[in-house]
């Protein structure tokens, strides 16, 4: 089973995210099998990265939303592999 905390507070997991917002911009969500956000991004106070995820995360129903988004893109992927 993995340690959700341990592997958010991982030196390398903290410079590849670094690298990848520095170079493209984006911010790395981490969830487990049933898609739910394992990641530091929705704890209160996180310091996003990106303006579009930190607008959205303010709203009120910004975390469904992002959930939302995230879980279809891993079903269409997961279908997608399966062909």
């Amino acid at each position: 089973m993995i340690n959700w905390n341990e592997l958010n507070g991982l030196h390398v997991i903290s410079k590849l995210e670094e690298i990848l917002n520095k170079w493209f911009g984006v911010e790395c969500f981490y969830t487990d099998i049933h898609y739910k956000i394992r990641s530091a991004h929705v704890e209160k106070g996180y310091e996003f990265s990106n303006h579009f995820f930190k607008v959205q995360m303010e709203m009120p129903h910004g975390y469904d939303v992002v959930a939302s988004i995230l879980r279809s893109f891993l079903m269409s992927y997961i279908l997608q592999k399966k062909v």
